[in-house]
């Protein structure tokens, strides 16, 4: 009997080859040189071959079945855990075909803003961005760290995703509890980062983002020693 494949798996494997097939279909209109590398300040330091837009493509493809083979393992209780199997893919199926189909949602607009950018510079010549990249980037990942913050408390234990410290991972009230707390920092996080994108110029937007996205993660993971000390002393 022939195993039915899923509409998110269908349009995970669309996004994952769509940027190799945009960036054909885009390439003969580039000149041969682009502008290939930029400094902090946004000026142009490296002109290279056209053939370069394909990077990205090529790292999407090659990441898409690493990303789709660890969130097959994601499906894997941890040891302890109560729920049988079965039922623990089930509860994490829905949270890991969305968080899949969102990051290569990211990929998929990273390299549509890189194409665009790439070809106003190159028609350009000015030798700087024409696009504020680096705050692009932030916007992206701003509402990537807001989707995946919603996602957070969804996720159930398991052998790969998640906050996964030692405390969580010894007890079923501490990883929820963690989850829970962490989804609503990071939802947060992501609202102040991308509300500061307006506001921040360049490269200092993108630093903003990844500063809000460390405190996060720090501040999860003490919370769930600190939440663990007061679930042992019961």
């Amino acid at each position: 009997m022939k195993r039915k494949i899923s509409a998110a798996a269908a349009w995970y494997w669309v996004l994952a080859v769509l940027p190799l097939l945009v960036t054909a279909a885009a390439y003969p209109f580039f000149p041969e040189i682009i502008p290939a590398h930029y400094n902090l300040a946004g000026e142009v330091d490296r002109y290279g071959s056209k053939a370069e837009l394909f990077i990205l493509p090529a790292i999407v493809l090659i990441l898409s079945p690493v990303f789709w083979g660890l969130s097959g393992l994601a499906r894997k209780p941890v040891g302890g855990q109560k729920l049988p199997p079965e039922e623990q893919k089930a509860r994490n199926g829905k949270v890991i075909a969305v968080t899949r189909l969102a990051l290569l949602a990211v990929f998929n607009a990273l390299n549509l803003v890189m194409l665009a950018s790439a070809w106003t510079d190159a028609q350009a010549g000015a030798g700087r961005m024409s696009w504020d990249l680096y705050r692009i980037a932030a916007v992206i990942l701003s509402v990537m760290e807001i989707v995946l913050g919603n996602l957070l408390p969804k996720c159930r234990p398991n052998s790969v995703a998640g906050v996964r410290t030692p405390w969580t991972l010894e007890s079923e009230e501490v990883w929820y509890r963690t989850h829970r707390m962490g989804g609503f920092w990071m939802v947060g996080g992501g609202i102040l980062s991308l509300a500061a994108c307006p506001f921040l110029p360049g490269i200092w937007s993108m630093g903003a983002c990844l500063a809000v996205l460390v405190l996060v993660s720090i501040v999860t993971t003490a919370y769930s020693w600190w939440i663990s000390r007061r679930v042992s002393r019961r």
